[in-house]
């Protein structure tokens, strides 16, 4: 009866007729049995015995609810977890919230600082915008101030630290550019004294902050795992990525009587270490490096559909929208398209002028398409006027207002 007065939906119902109705089997990848059922209906009734409709004081009718699951998902995206299962409905059912306009007060204001309200925001935009400004903080030593944007109640008091987070973020990114400098020299170099099977670089210079973020980077060039290192006042501490062709916590484990603590997963971890023992670390990963065997077969791209030309329209959004959200263990749809003619090229960035933007011929009509980090390539392998066939998601651009769609490049191929 008390669950029956919360939650009217399962009145006078047996747990083997609830079973029928769940919809736990159209996620779950076991069969789901009555106890199934049943945890998920007790894990519902405790949240409604809470004040779970207890308004925020952002006058947008957003129940405490929704405004905690916002708050998952940006945890869920953060931590690069799979949109499988329960994580993918709580993601999806948080941006429809957020697409709704009922935001969280703290979210609201970040995201307006980043000119991200008034567009249809998607699990890339959390990834991309959201998650690195609240990380930043963390990463610069300030975890707390995060913390107190998305608990104070006041929204001129919101609107101060969202400033400050801001700035934070920027110093961040001039930090991981800096970085990324002294990393980058090193690559070829460490690669030679670690037997081309991982790349190992010890700097000063780069701030602790944004090992990890350099890491990946070398990780993701090399096609190796990264260990980047820098010191921390008498020790060392440590950031190692791997894309996926080796496991990096074999590798910490044979190392771990050297650490003060260790950890993370199979492709992503930390660690730091007695700065005297820095020696001993680098050359055992030597040894270590000398008994991996690393492939270097490039991963094949799974297309999801080859596209004509007559189909590149603002309808494919409906098709794309239908997968949402993408992230970890779902990625967007990934598209073919043949014989498109480059009408013009530009080399982007200011700071690292690596990214491409490519105008192509589609039908009747001009698409933006833009070639992350392989500026390289233009005039080696393609060039203006080239027809070409490419590989590529289709994502929004939303600017003064209006939305328009553009490729995002995996791969280029000439005919």
């Amino acid at each position: 009866n008390d669950i029956a007065s919360l939650i009217p939906s399962v009145k006078d119902l047996s747990l083997l007729r609830l079973k029928q109705f769940s919809k736990i089997a159209r996620y779950h990848p076991e069969k789901n049995t009555e106890i199934d059922v049943f945890f998920n209906i007790f894990i519902t009734f405790m949240q409604k015995l809470g004040d779970s409709k207890t308004k925020n004081n952002n006058d947008l009718g957003l129940n405490k609810d929704e405004s905690d699951l916002q708050l998952l998902a940006i945890s869920t995206i953060a931590d690069i977890m799979p949109l499988k299962n329960e994580n993918r409905l709580f993601v999806k059912q948080a941006l429809k919230t957020i697409n709704e306009g009922r935001i969280r007060p703290g979210l609201q204001e970040l995201m307006a600082r980043q000119n991200l309200l008034g567009k249809k925001i998607t699990s890339t935009d959390i990834a991309w915008s959201i998650t690195p400004a609240l990380n930043a903080t963390g990463r610069l030593g300030t975890p707390e101030i995060s913390l107190d944007l998305l608990l104070e109640t006041e929204q001129k008091k919101r609107n101060e630290i969202c400033e400050t987070i801001i700035e934070i973020n920027n110093k961040r990114k001039e930090l991981g550019n800096e970085a990324w400098g002294y990393a980058e020299n090193a690559i070829f170099k460490s690669l030679d004294d670690y037997h081309q099977n991982i790349v190992v670089i010890y700097d000063e210079r780069i701030h602790r902050g944004v090992t990890g973020i350099i890491a990946a980077r070398v990780s993701q060039l090399s096609n190796r795992p990264a260990f980047i290192l820098t010191s921390l006042e008498d020790s060392i501490i440590g950031s190692v990525r791997s894309n996926k062709n080796l496991e990096v916590m074999p590798i910490l484990n044979q190392c771990s009587d050297l650490f003060i603590n260790f950890g993370g997963h199979a492709f992503a971890a930390g660690f730091s270490l007695e700065k005297e023992k820095l020696p001993e670390l680098l050359n055992r990963l030597k040894t270590i490096s000398s008994n991996l065997e690393i492939s270097d077969v490039e991963e094949s791209l799974a297309i999801d559909a080859q596209l004509q030309e007559k189909h590149l329209t603002q309808e494919i959004l409906k098709t794309i929208d239908l997968f949402e959200p993408y992230g970890e263990e779902n990625p967007p749809l990934l598209f073919a398209s043949n014989k498109l003619k480059i009408l013009n090229a530009d080399i982007l960035g200011k700071v690292e002028p690596f990214h491409l933007k490519l105008t192509l011929a589609v039908a009747q009509t001009k698409w933006p398409a833009l070639f992350w980090r392989e500026s390289k390539r233009l005039k080696r392998d393609f060039d203006t006027g080239d027809k070409i066939n490419l590989a590529y998601t289709i994502s929004r651009n939303t600017f003064n207002g209006m939305e328009s769609l553009q490729m995002i490049i995996s791969d280029i191929q000439k005919p």
